[in-house]
């Protein structure tokens, strides 16, 4: 009997070290692609960033181009994003000023017009873009969501994750 339980012991102790080895692994490995990454904020356009050129269609099915946004606050959001879902939220709840909204989706998926439907109720224009499509390229490579940019003389001047950061001035008190 004390055999069996030593045995036990042992097999139970192995177990337990090789899955701690496991789990240091899979932390370095979390810990470098952070590292790679540089953290939340690397995924932002570039502030000095110009606009390329680029073709989108309102939900006005009015065209959309750089023309349209060279001064201005524009959004970026996507379906699915929870951070972005907070963002709608809290521009819901006070007005905003001029804000032109880019939903990364698929315009015939359900989620995305959901989405799209909210953020027509604070954006003075909306369009459904394609994720790491020209419009997410045009404007520096928007790659995470939600991305707030300033857009000044058709550069970037300001991008973060809400508009009280980029645009203060734009939302009211």
């Amino acid at each position: 009997m004390t055999a069996v339980l030593t045995a036990a012991v042992v097999v139970l102790t192995v177990l337990t070290a090789i899955c701690l080895l496991m789990l240091s692994a899979v932390v370095r490995r979390l810990r470098a692609i952070e590292e790679r990454l540089g953290g939340p904020e690397a995924t932002l356009p570039e502030v000095g960033t110009a606009i390329a050129d680029f073709h989108a269609v309102d939900l006005g099915a009015t065209s959309l181009g750089r023309s349209d946004v060279e001064d201005g606050t524009v959004l970026f959001v996507m379906p699915g994003c929870g951070p972005c879902a907070e963002l709608l939220a809290s521009l819901a709840e006070r007005p905003v000023g001029a804000l032109t909204a880019f939903v990364a989706g698929d315009a015939a998926d359900e989620a995305t017009q959901e989405l799209t439907r909210k953020v027509g109720a604070v954006a003075g224009r909306v369009a459904v873009v394609a994720e790491g499509g020209e419009v997410t390229a045009a404007f520096g490579g928007v790659s995470s969501f939600p991305t707030v940019l300033r857009i000044a003389d058709g550069v970037v001047a300001a991008a973060g994750r809400s508009v009280d950061a980029v645009a203060p001035a734009l939302v009211a008190a």
